[in-house]
Protein backbone atom coordinates (compact mmCIF):
# COMPACT_ATOMS: atom_id res chain seq x y z
CA UNK A 1 0.00 0.00 0.00
CA UNK A 2 0.85 3.44 -0.66
CA UNK A 3 -0.04 6.58 0.91
CA UNK A 4 0.25 9.88 -0.12
CA UNK A 5 -1.02 13.52 1.58
CA UNK A 6 -3.01 15.41 -0.25
CA UNK A 7 -4.30 18.99 1.07
CA UNK A 8 -6.76 18.15 3.90
CA UNK A 9 -7.19 14.33 2.54
CA UNK A 10 -5.42 10.52 2.38
CA UNK A 11 -5.06 9.04 -1.01
CA UNK A 12 -4.31 4.96 -0.12
CA UNK A 13 -3.68 2.68 -3.55
CA UNK A 14 -2.80 -1.09 -3.29
CA UNK A 15 -2.34 -3.57 -6.26
CA UNK A 16 -5.37 -5.80 -6.09
CA UNK A 17 -4.83 -7.57 -9.38
CA UNK A 18 -7.74 -10.38 -9.85
CA UNK A 19 -10.03 -8.80 -7.21
CA UNK A 20 -13.78 -7.39 -7.77
CA UNK A 21 -14.32 -4.66 -5.65
CA UNK A 22 -17.04 -6.84 -3.63
CA UNK A 23 -14.36 -9.04 -2.77
CA UNK A 24 -13.01 -6.06 -1.05
CA UNK A 25 -13.46 -4.98 2.35
CA UNK A 26 -12.26 -1.90 3.93
CA UNK A 27 -12.54 -0.18 7.52
CA UNK A 28 -11.62 2.78 8.98
CA UNK A 29 -11.70 3.51 12.72
CA UNK A 30 -10.21 6.59 13.86
CA UNK A 31 -6.49 6.74 12.48
CA UNK A 32 -6.26 3.64 11.29
CA UNK A 33 -7.46 2.24 7.64
CA UNK A 34 -7.75 -1.95 6.88
CA UNK A 35 -8.15 -3.34 4.25
CA UNK A 36 -8.65 -7.20 3.35
CA UNK A 37 -10.42 -9.92 1.19
CA UNK A 38 -9.75 -12.90 -0.77
CA UNK A 39 -8.21 -14.26 -4.27
CA UNK A 40 -9.76 -17.38 -5.09
CA UNK A 41 -7.99 -18.16 -8.34
CA UNK A 42 -11.01 -21.21 -9.15
CA UNK A 43 -7.99 -23.71 -9.98
CA UNK A 44 -8.92 -27.25 -10.18
CA UNK A 45 -7.79 -29.11 -6.63
CA UNK A 46 -6.88 -32.11 -8.86
CA UNK A 47 -4.45 -30.40 -10.59
CA UNK A 48 -0.70 -31.22 -10.06
CA UNK A 49 1.20 -28.18 -9.79
CA UNK A 50 4.73 -27.99 -10.57
CA UNK A 51 5.28 -23.93 -9.67
CA UNK A 52 3.34 -21.42 -8.07
CA UNK A 53 3.98 -17.91 -7.96
CA UNK A 54 0.17 -15.92 -8.56
CA UNK A 55 -0.93 -15.23 -4.60
CA UNK A 56 -3.83 -16.60 -3.26
CA UNK A 57 -5.91 -16.77 -0.27
CA UNK A 58 -6.95 -14.26 2.04
CA UNK A 59 -4.98 -10.98 3.28
CA UNK A 60 -5.16 -8.64 5.93
CA UNK A 61 -3.39 -5.27 5.87
CA UNK A 62 -3.68 -2.46 8.34
CA UNK A 63 -2.28 1.21 8.66
CA UNK A 64 -2.27 4.21 10.83
CA UNK A 65 -2.09 7.42 9.80
CA UNK A 66 -1.27 10.58 11.44
CA UNK A 67 -4.89 12.13 11.79
CA UNK A 68 -8.05 11.34 12.34
CA UNK A 69 -9.93 9.94 9.22
CA UNK A 70 -13.50 10.61 8.52
CA UNK A 71 -14.93 7.52 7.10
CA UNK A 72 -18.11 8.97 5.87
CA UNK A 73 -16.46 10.96 3.33
CA UNK A 74 -14.25 7.86 2.39
CA UNK A 75 -14.56 6.77 -1.45
CA UNK A 76 -13.27 4.09 -3.01
CA UNK A 77 -12.90 2.43 -6.49
CA UNK A 78 -11.00 -0.26 -8.36
CA UNK A 79 -9.35 0.37 -11.93
CA UNK A 80 -6.90 -2.04 -13.42
CA UNK A 81 -6.76 -3.84 -10.80
CA UNK A 82 -5.43 -0.92 -8.55
CA UNK A 83 -7.70 0.33 -5.66
CA UNK A 84 -7.87 3.79 -4.45
CA UNK A 85 -8.84 4.86 -1.96
CA UNK A 86 -9.14 8.33 -0.69
CA UNK A 87 -10.19 9.40 2.94
CA UNK A 88 -10.44 12.99 4.52
CA UNK A 89 -9.34 13.84 7.13
CA UNK A 90 -11.99 14.71 10.17
CA UNK A 91 -12.81 18.38 11.10
CA UNK A 92 -11.31 18.02 14.34
CA UNK A 93 -8.27 16.97 13.07
CA UNK A 94 -7.83 19.58 10.30
CA UNK A 95 -5.51 22.56 11.53
CA UNK A 96 -7.34 25.90 12.62
CA UNK A 97 -6.31 29.56 12.33
CA UNK A 98 -7.00 31.63 15.40
CA UNK A 99 -7.14 35.55 14.77
CA UNK A 100 -5.12 37.24 17.27
CA UNK A 101 -6.44 40.48 18.89
CA UNK A 102 -5.35 43.81 20.46
CA UNK A 103 -5.91 43.38 23.86
CA UNK A 104 -8.14 46.65 25.43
Amino acid sequence: MDVQAENDDFIITALVPGLKPEDLNIQIINESVTLSGELKLGEDEKANIIHRECPSGKFHRTITLPSTLDATKADAHVENGVLTLRVPKAEEAKPKTIKVSVAK
